[in-house]
């Protein structure tokens, strides 16, 4: 696929925190978030365009296995305890020192149905704009594109869409559902695995009894 060099950047949340609306025992939970971290990285490596990734992460386990999965190409960098808008900044800072003139793909690591094609088709619909997915609700944000030399516009949060077009970024709604799937809570969860999920999110849905509605299975 033509176009500049781009550079992925995941921010991981610590596996402590990460996805308490899933409302699961604690260690449940954190084996779902690694999986949907997995999937989402591995989806990313594999599209065309996508040379490198920066995994932002203070979570040793986390960064243990996303950087083996392909240690030639991915970076871990501590997210230095700033919340996801200083993650996100710590990972482009180092992509672009990395690869000057890169462009980035921010990457949230909750997208367990993401597919190779899925991130091609959201690169080549943002052209040279910087550019964001809206979530399935409209009001959130999934991927951020930054072409090279784009200012770092972040955010993230409630109202996300919002405020990510009001700064000026172009809001992309025709790409495929995958790219908008993200996973917060069980409901989340249950349209994931309809969708279908990555490999290491499903083990982890079937190590966890999960069923293929999202409930626990009786017994």
């Amino acid at each position: 696929m033509s176009g500049p060099p781009l550079t992925a950047v995941l921010p991981v949340k610590e596996l402590a925190h990460a996805k308490s609306r899933l409302a699961l025992p604690d260690p449940d939970r954190r084996h779902l978030a690694l999986g949907f971290a997995r999937d989402t990285l591995c989806a990313v490596l594999t599209a065309g365009r996508v040379d490198a990734a920066v995994v932002v992460t203070s979570d040793e386990e986390v960064a243990e296995d996303l950087r083996a999965t392909a240690p030639d190409r991915v970076r871990v960098v501590p997210d230095g305890g700033t919340g996801l808008g200083g993650a996100v900044r710590r990972g482009v800072l180092a992509a672009h020192a990395d690869r000057p003139g890169t462009a980035v793909c921010v990457v949230p690591a909750d997208l367990p149905c993401l597919r190779p094609g899925d991130v091609d088709r959201v690169l080549t619909s943002s052209g040279d704009r910087g550019a964001f997915v809206p979530d399935l609700s409209r009001t959130g944000t999934t991927l951020l594109v930054l072409p090279p030399e784009h200012a770092v516009t972040v955010r993230y949060g409630p109202g996300s869409a919002g405020k990510h077009a009001a700064a000026g970024l172009v809001p992309l709604s025709d790409v495929p559902r995958r790219a908008r799937q993200d996973v917060d809570t069980l409901a989340d969860l249950l349209l994931a695995i309809r969708l279908g999920t990555g490999p290491a999110t499903a083990t982890a849905c079937e190590r966890l009894g999960l069923d293929r509605y999202g409930r626990r299975e009786a017994g």
